[in-house]
């Protein structure tokens, strides 16, 4: 039997002035596992360079899911001010299928940009990929004077890159990357990379492509409901 983990992601939206339809703030990943390769063995991330929600498995340190959506927020996109206390509202939980031995029940929270002020910031996604840019410089020097296979566990967490940039999405265009089948590549990184490291073929986000599917025929109002009675300020 499958071990099931608990886990939790934001999904950061805006609504376009132009249509009242949304953008989702998604984060492209990386394709190399840099924390479980070693020098001699290439371990590949699990949706290598598929664009997803920030988000990942509940630490025993934090008291809540939301604990953890506003951790993993923080982690994966390094602009996010934190001095902020995100606005989460309860979306819907899914189950994935198991791998290697594991199922992922994810718990999706929302962050609205009229209730997250940082979302509105022009200049975030800017200033997320600069900072994710410098993780990646700082990574690269570790690994080129061979610093970085003697790091503890820990160190290697903190330099090792996960996500690759970030970028708001139309959510209808966000739905279409995620397809199954629609294209070889998402973008030229995912197809360099794949070439780099003898990845052959994608293996696109389907639940979250769902949670979008249903976002996308949500209202503000319908999302307030929905969560009127997990809304948390953590």
């Amino acid at each position: 039997m499958s071990a099931l983990v608990e886990a939790a992601t934001v999904v950061c939206l805006r609504e376009r002035s132009t249509t009242g339809t949304w953008e989702v703030l998604l984060g492209q990943s990386e394709v190399k596992n840099w924390l479980r390769s070693t020098p001699d063995t290439t371990v590949i991330m699990r949706y290598p360079g598929e664009w997803k929600f920030p988000g990942g498995s509940q630490d025993v340190d934090d008291e809540s899911l939301q604990q953890t959506a506003i951790r993993e927020l923080r982690e994966e996109f390094l602009g996010i001010d934190p001095t902020e206390t995100p606005m989460l509202r309860w979306l819907s939980t899914r189950t994935t299928l198991p791998v290697q031995g594991k199922r992922f029940r994810m718990h999706n929270f929302v962050a609205l940009s009229d209730e997250n002020v940082w979302l509105n910031d022009v200049r975030l996604v800017d200033r997320v990929n600069g900072r994710l840019a410098d993780k990646r410089r700082a990574f690269a020097h570790a690994l080129d004077d061979g610093s970085f296979w003697s790091m503890d566990t820990a160190a290697k967490e903190a330099i090792s890159p996960e996500v690759h940039r970030v970028q708001w999405f139309p959510i209808s265009t966000a739905i279409d990357l995620m397809e199954p089948g629609h294209r070889q590549h998402v973008n030229e990184f995912q197809a360099t990379e794949f070439a780099a490291h003898g990845v052959v073929s994608r293996d696109p986000m389907y639940q979250t492509m769902k949670t979008l599917e249903r976002v996308s025929m949500l209202s503000r109002d319908d999302i307030v409901e929905l969560g009127q009675k997990k809304t948390s300020r953590v």
